[in-house]
Formats: structure tokens, sequence, C-alpha cells
């Protein structure tokens, strides 16, 4: 007995022994597939057929066939479970119940024995279904009754098996295959060789068990058999027929959708997933739903592809080559590449396919996210293997996700289940408002009718926050915190989870933490915003986390230093890396402007379109911990005191927060704090005589690496007032404030440099009136990259004239430098005669940490140093003479210094010679002292002691050389200068303009 499917013939020989002859190489044709009813979708019997030709010359070598493969047109179907399943056993023994018969079958063969030949030998047998082997999804066995030709006698019955195997890699329809057909029979006569001519089955639209067993393709293309055959010698054959299934517009087609999640709180990672249905039924009556070629669905919005998805940290994806589509053998998927489970339920299979999705690699020109889905049965190599492909997309605007699932095979099914990963590293997160949500699809069948658009809803219930909340956390320090020392500055901002997202912050730093802008190259705004910063703009480093639940996603990027823009004084581009596993997104820019307070010259940080998602992906920002760590950029304050940090924050929803944190600078007792003033009374001798307005300057200095100043007062020497008569000349308040003060308010200038700015800050000095105050009061308006806004207060101490400072801000300045004009527009006026005496300013300086140093200056006058005479003989002959008359006044001249004009040198040689020095008001003795040095273009003349009260000095004939080019000019005018020093002070300068006389005298 033989146990191949589908063997044709059994014929029964009737010589008493021969051997098999050599047949002709065998090729099919005649193919033939022929519904009883093409109806697309209806449970008809449906007839196949196909012709083994021998198409070799009579009496050639030839070949017997070996294997027969029937590839069924995809979508048309057995069911494997409309009947019950003949036991093996009955099988083998013709006993197989009615109701689990579901075809018929006819073998046509030639049979020879010997010289004997009988063509065209029929032989019947019915088609049941039988248990299935291992995990093929169907097994069909099939019973042959052969008889002996002529006498018309019954032979044993033969009983085949031929298993069905899905073709899941190509087109998805059934092959039942033929395997190791006879070339030979016994028959009680002897043994016959065998040729099969010609196969025929019928398999039943319905079993005879009264269920539907077959099912017609829903697609109306035509539907094509194809009959693969092999010999014995490895030569292979092919035939075809086809049919055209019909009324595909009455497919019936009506999936259902259903939308899960675990756990269904609001604003939570969750395994989210749906299942897609279709109705199901055996009746013969009834067509069947078409199946589906495309799947669009659509999870309602608020359920968000989430970034936690790739916080695992080691989420890999699955290369096109490991899933391998095309192939019916297993993916190769890596473990650490699947986001999700499926689980696939069809009347193909007894128990549900389960199943795994992965996450497939970026590949060029292909949507960014893309999933491979495997649903198998468990057990063996060649088990029944499903393998689709999937695009995700999330709404840009919404998040809202959307699947699609294309070119599905035609196979049967009545739910498909896909769901993601749930956890801490969930692929989803739920809505953040509890109530209904609905998802929505659009699902193509394979007949070509319109699509159906099922919808589920879930209902997010249980414990429900409040979507609007929204209380953001600030944190602020700086490492180290040694107050003036360079510092590491961070902020942090943490957003509890399930409250609503960060759109926007405005951070006010404390004053006195600053940054060197001048220290590092700005990058371009627009080059910002297209990421490409260089690192020399680079200014810190910016950790981020990401997405709902105890696991966010961690990133971290680069901070840079920017031009300004929109008004700001600087900015800042923070930029954050979004990976999602093997899925870059690109970066989060997010553009802050740097704002400096003119109040106090602290720092505002403002980011006004925080990204909330990226490429539709919700970032769901967590924290941020901003670092301003480049080396020598940021510093502390010099105010040790607790400093408040205040933070503004903006909500997704339109909500607010706030925030504040307190920053405290430690060990302003090592800092050092010794400032430095100088004064000067300038004007002519006439503003500076009694009643004269004389005008004052006043600087400060201070090396960077000091205590800065938080306020200072100047009390003015005895002498100098406000004049009364000028305190008119004011400008109300209420006009300063509108800045729109009269010219003649304007009373001097003042300029500020500091070394964390290339440029300095200026502005003019306004007289302005206050309300409640008995004298107007100074007002400073600095301009420049930052602002300066200071206020004086004017009062009198005694008989002094005081001026106050307070609250200049923690900036280290350098220098500044407070200008008082004189004449006409100067408030003060000299109630003696400022040149006979030698007037002190007392200053006290209080630092930012609190400390106070005193310091008291002469109030230098330069003008009232000496008087001064200079005339020169005639050119023409280039040997002029030279005579200098100084007279000092309330201080002796200790030193000068006389410099030539162009065109005019020493000739130093003679010059000695020729120079006479006469000093009055001088010891014998320091006279004796006295030492003029000759330069090639100057003198200098050094008076020791005392110094002398009058000086003059006479350059002979022969001293000086005069230039051709200066010689030749009629009355040229020569400009000549003068520095004068008395004992103990710097030199002043001033100008002698003259031209040459007749005789110096």
């Amino acid at each position: 007995m033989q146990r191949v499917l589908l063997v044709a013939a059994c014929a029964v020989g009737f010589v008493l022994s021969a051997t098999s002859p050599a047949m002709a190489i065998p090729s099919l044709s005649g193919g033939q597939i022929t519904p009883d009813d093409p109806t697309a979708g209806a449970h008809s019997d449906v007839a196949i057929a196909f012709d083994v030709d021998d198409l070799g010359p009579t009496g050639a070598p030839g070949d017997d066939l070996r294997h027969l493969d029937l590839n069924l047109p995809p979508g048309l179907l057995g069911d494997p479970g409309a009947a019950p399943a003949c036991a093996f056993a009955d099988l083998e023994r013709n006993a197989c119940p009615a109701a689990s018969r579901v075809g018929t079958t006819v073998i046509r063969a030639d049979l020879k024995l010997s010289a004997i030949e009988l063509a065209d030998q029929r032989i019947n047998g019915d088609i049941f279904l039988v248990p299935t082997r291992g995990t093929e999804p169907a097994r069909l066995g099939i019973v042959l009754r052969p008889r002996i030709p002529i006498i018309n006698v019954p032979l044993d019955p033969i009983a085949l098996e031929s298993p069905a195997r899905v073709r899941t890699a190509t087109d998805g329809g059934l092959t039942a295959s033929l395997r190791d057909l006879p070339r030979t029979q016994s028959t009680p006569l002897g043994i016959a060789a065998l040729k099969i001519t010609r196969l025929e089955m019928r398999l039943f639209g319905t079993a005879g068990s009264g269920n539907a067993f077959l099912t017609n393709p829903t697609s109306c293309a035509p539907a094509v058999l194809r009959v693969d055959a092999t010999t014995y010698n490895g030569v292979t054959g092919t035939t075809s027929g086809a049919f055209t299934p019909t009324d595909c517009g009455s497919v019936p087609f009506a999936p259902g959708l259903g939308v899960e999640a675990d756990p269904v709180a609001a604003d939570v990672p969750t395994a989210a997933g749906v299942t897609v249905t279709l109705p199901f039924s055996r009746n013969p009556s009834v067509r069947a739903q078409s199946q589906r070629r495309r799947a669009v669905v659509k999870l309602p919005t608020g359920f968000e592809l989430s970034p936690t998805v790739g916080s695992a940290g080691d989420v890999t994806g699955c290369s096109v080559a490991q899933f391998g589509k095309s192939s019916s053998a297993p993916s190769t998927c890596p473990a650490s590449s699947q986001v999700g489970t499926v689980e696939f339920s069809s009347p193909l299979v007894p128990e549900p396919l389960q199943g795994r999705v992965f996450i497939a690699d970026p590949a060029p020109g292909a949507p960014l996210i893309r999933i491979f889905i495997v649903a198998e049965q468990s057990g063996a190599q060649d088990a029944l293997r499903i393998k689709l492909e999937g695009v995700v997309e999330p709404d840009e605007q919404t998040g809202q996700i959307t699947t699609t699932l294309d070119d599905i095979p035609p196979l049967p099914f009545t739910s498909f289940a896909l769901r993601f990963r749930g956890g801490a590293h969930a692929v989803i997160s739920t809505p953040r408002s509890c109530g209904a949500h609905t998802g929505t699809s659009q699902m193509t069948p394979h007949s070509g009718a319109g699509d159906a658009t099922p919808s589920g809803a879930i209902e997010i219930g249980g414990d429900c926050p409040d979507p609007n909340a929204f209380e953001p956390v600030l944190g602020f320090g700086t490492q180290p915190a040694q107050a003036e020392w360079d510092t590491t500055v961070v902020t942090g901002i943490v957003r509890p989870d399930r409250q609503a997202r960060l759109k926007s912050m405005a951070v006010a730093l404390p004053p006195g933490v600053l940054g060197r802008i001048n220290k590092v190259p700005a990058c371009p705004v627009d080059v910002a915003r297209a990421n490409q910063c260089s690192e020399a703009s680079r200014v810190g480093t910016v950790a981020a986390t990401a997405g709902p639940g105890s696991r966010p996603l961690a990133v971290e990027g680069p901070v840079y230093l920017t031009e300004s823009f929109g008004g700001s004084f600087a900015g800042l581009s923070i930029v954050v890396p979004a990976k999602v596993g093997p899925i870059d997104l690109g970066v989060s820019v997010t553009m802050a402007q740097l704002y400096v307070r003119p109040n106090d010259q602290g720092l505002n940080v403002y980011a006004a379109d925080i990204p909330t998602r990226l490429r539709g992906i919700a970032l769901g920002i967590r924290s941020l911990e901003l670092r301003l760590d480049r080396p020598g950029f940021t510093f502390n304050a010099t105010n040790c005191s607790p400093l408040a940090v205040r933070a503004s924050f903006t909500s997704d929803l339109g909500g607010t927060g706030a925030g504040g944190a307190t920053y405290q600078a430690t060990g302003c007792e090592n800092v050092p704090f010794v400032p430095t003033i100088e004064t000067e009374l300038t004007g002519g001798r006439e503003e500076l005589d009694e009643n004269g307005h004389p005008g004052l300057d006043v600087t400060v200095r201070q090396t960077e690496d000091q205590l800065n100043t938080r306020g200072v007062k100047v009390v003015l020497p005895e002498g100098i007032a406000a004049d009364p008569d000028r305190l008119d000349r004011t400008c109300p308040l209420e006009r300063f404030e509108r800045n729109d003060c009269p010219a003649s308010a304007v009373i001097g200038t003042a300029t500020a440099r500091t070394p964390i700015l290339n440029e300095p800050i200026t502005g003019e000095v306004l007289f302005v009136l206050v309300p409640g105050s008995a004298l107007p009061q100074l007002r400073l308006n600095l301009k420049g990259p930052i602002d300066i806004n200071l206020a004086g207060k004017v009062s009198v101490q005694g008989t002094r004239l005081v001026n106050e400072f307070e609250g200049i801000p923690d900036v280290p300045l350098s220098e500044f430098r407070l200008q008082l004009d004189g004449g006409a527009r100067s408030p003060l006026i000299a109630s003696e005669d400022l040149c006979t005496t030698r007037p002190k300013v007392n200053a006290t300086f209080t630092s930012h940490a609190g400390g106070t140093r005193e310091r008291t200056v002469n109030a230098e006058a330069p003008d009232c140093t000496a008087s001064a005479n200079l005339r020169i003989s005639s050119l023409r002959d280039g040997r002029p003479s030279l005579r200098l008359r100084v007279l000092g006044t309330t201080e002796k001249v200790s030193q000068l210094r006389l410099k030539l004009p162009r065109g005019v040198q020493l000739d130093r040689n003679r010059a000695r010679n020729l120079i006479r020095l006469q000093a009055a008001g001088m010891s014998s003795s320091d006279r004796r002292r006295a030492r003029v040095t000759v330069y090639k273009t100057r003198i200098d003349i050094t008076l020791p002691g005392s110094g002398a009260q009058r000086v003059n000095v006479l350059l002979r004939e022969g001293a000086l050389r005069v230039g051709p080019l200066t010689r030749r000019r009629t009355n040229p005018q020569l400009d000549f200068r003068l520095d004068v020093a008395r004992p103990g002070s710097e030199r002043h300068s001033r100008d002698l303009r003259t031209r040459p006389v007749r005789s110096v005298g």
C-alpha cells in the first residue's frame, strides 16, 4: 500500500510478472479550475483537472512523476474546522465518516505489464479532512478505491495524505503537496508499471457535516491555479488554469475595531493596542466576508508615542534582511527591537497565532517609523508564519497615532490584535484627560468594494489627575559658590509627572551671577536655529528627561551663545537631541533670549517656544538642567547674602506657574575690596576763582578680583556748593521717566567700563527735581551693550556738598568716570578761590558684601598748578631763541616737561651749554641739585625738595634747530606742550600755542 497524496493510478495487473519499462519525459497541460458558482465569497464546489502528457518520441528513454504541488489561487480557501477530522486509522481502513468528506477525486493512468498495455484506467476516490501533523494548517486524506480492469473486481483501498501550507512569503495562497508518487503498482497478477495521464478533483463548497468548507476568493482578479511537477530525474513542468470571480461589489465587509490599554489611567505609559475583528460563519448560504487588503487605524486622540520607549538604553532596530519578509523562514530580528505583540485568529489554525512587533531600522527614502510584524505557530521551522510590514505615523500637530498595514495577503481571520509594549519603557502613553476616547479606522477590502470605517471607544478612568495642573519646580546653584570666583551655573526645572507640559519659561537669575560675553564668539541666530553653531560658541550643556512614568528618556546636548535677537542683549541656543531607540528624530532647538535688568544688571533668561513634540512624538519635557560650564565664562556674585531666583512658566494648555529658589555665594570675607578714587577740578582759572563755576571729574577704579562696589559717598571739598541760581535748570521727575528732559538739565557725562564687555557704557548726567527732596538729584542713564540706571542723592553735610550713589549693580566695573561740566552748564559754584587752597575729597565705598573703605584724596586742579608764558624768536635763520616762564600758585613747581612742536628740535650737544635755568623760592642746596635733561624733542626739568615758586628757562641761539619746511612758513603757529607737576602729585598737561616774535626779551 502506498501513502502518497493524490496518487492517480492504482491499476490492477493481471499478468504474472513484468519489469517497469522506461517512460517518456512527462509535461503538464490542460490545467483547469472551474467553480460551479463563480460568485466572489460564495461556498461553491470547485473542479480542478490537468493532463500529464508524453511529449517524447515513442520508445525514447522516459521519466516518471515524483512530486506534484497544487498551488491554489490566493483567496480560495478551505476551512479545516468545517468538518470533524477522520482519524488516520479510519482513513487507512476506508472507514471515514461522511461528515468528514470534503471532496472527490479521479485518477487516470496507463498501465503496462510486459507487452500488455491498458490505457486510460479510471480510479475513483474521496477526500476527507484528517488531523494535522506538526504545525501545518490543514491536511487532507484521500481514499482511492482501485478495481481490477475488465472484471471490475475491487482491490484493497489506498489511503493517501496531502499536507497543506500557506504561501506566506508570496501571495498568501494555499499549496497542497504530493510527494514520491509511485512508478509501479503491485497487483495479484504481478508488478505493473504505471503512467499518470490525468488528475481530477472536486472540492466541496459544503462539507459532509453541512458546514461551509470551500470559499471562493473575494477579489475579482483572475484566480490562477498553478500545478508544478517534478520527475524522478529532477525535470520540472508546470501548467495552470484560471477563473474570474464575479459580483465583488456585493461581498460583505463588516470589520470591527476595539481599542485597549493597560493601565487605563490618564497620562501614564500603557500597553495600548487595537483589535480588528471580522464576522465569520460556516453557514454555506452566507457569503464570506472579504479579506482585508489595507488597514489604517488611528488610535484615539491623546494616545501618543512616548519617548520612554528609548529609555531602556538598548533598543535597536531590525533590518530588512533580519525580518526576511520574502522568506518563509523565521525572522531573526533581535529581541532588543521588539516593541509589541500580535495575535492572529484564523479558521486555518485551531489556536491563535502568537507573534511579535519589531521596530525597523531607518532606511533612506522609507517612512520614519516602520514596524515588522511576525505571527507564527510555535514549533517547527516550517510552521505557519505571517509577516507584515507597517508604518506608524504620529500627527505633527496633535500626536495622534496612525498605523497603516498595506498589501495584507487574503488570509481569513476572525480577529487581529496588535498591542504595543507597556511598562516603564512603554511605546505609548494615554490621554491626559479621563473620559471616552474614540479610535477610528479605514479598512480596504480585497473585493474592491467601498472601504469600511469601524471605530472603537475606550474609557479612560480611575486615577484622573487635573490635566491643567502645572507646578514646575525651580532649582539653582553654582559650583563652586565662592564669591567672585569663576563657576558653573546650574539652573534646573522639574515638571512633576502627569501635569501640563512646559511651553515657555522666564528665569530671573540673581544679580551678580554673570558671564563674560565678550570672551565668547556669538553664533549667528540663523546658524543657531539650523543647529550649525561651532564649538567656539559653546558655553554649556543641557540635560533633559522626557516622557511620562518612572523611566523618562534622558538626553543631553550642547548650549551655545548666540547673537541678540528680538530685542535681547544676547541669546542661548539650547540643543536637545531626540533619539528614540533606533529612530533619530533630529534635534530640538530652543532659542532663549538673555535680557539684562536695568535696575540691578541681573540676567533674565526667556525661552518662549519650548517644543512639546518633535516630528509628532510627544516630548513631554520632565526636567531641564542647564549647565553653563565653559571655563572662565560665568562667575559668582560678590554679595554673600541669600538672593532670590524667580521663574515663571507657561504650559501648553495656557496655564501658568511660578517657581523660586535661593542662591547664596560664600567666602566674601576672603575677597579683597580696595577701590581707588581720583578727583579733579576742571575749568579755566576763571571757573576755579571765587564765584566761579568749576567742573568736577571723579574716576573710581577697581580690579576684577575684588568685591564689587554697591555704593559710594563722595564729600566734595570745602569751598564748593550747589549754585542756587541754577537749581531751576532741572528736569521734573515725571519728564525724566518719560525720557523727555530738556537739554538744559544735562550737566555732564558718565562712562563705565567693565571687563565683561568690549565697549564702554556711556550716558548723560541729568539734574532731576525729585518731589520731597530739598536739592535736585542726579540721574544717570548709561547706554551700551547693556544699560545701567543710577540715581545719585545730593545732600549737604555740615558745609560740604555730598553726593551718594546707592544700588550700584553687582557688576565688575574696572573704571567708572563721572564728569560734571564746568562753566555755564555747571551746577556748582566756588565759594572761595580753589587755586589758593588744596581741596580734599572724602569718599566712602560700600561693597556688595557690606564692608566699607574710606579714601581721602586731593582734588587736583591742573589749571591751578602754574601759569606759563612761552616766547620764541624768528625762525628765518634757523637758530631761534626761546624763553619759558612758569609761575606757581598755591603750590610750588617740582617738575617741568616741555615738548617741542613738529619741525623744531634740540641740538643736544650744544643745548647743554646754551640752556639757562633760574628757579626762585628754593634753597641754595636744592637749587644746586636741580637737573635739566635734554632730549631731541623735549626738555625735562626736575626741581628737588619742595620745588620752586618761579622758573625761567632760556634757550639761547644755537640750542634749537628749525627744519627747512617750518623755516619757510610765514608766521607759523607753533604748538608746545607743557607738563607741570607739584610735589607729590601727577603731572598735568597744557598746550602752549605761540607764534615767533622779533625777540624773546
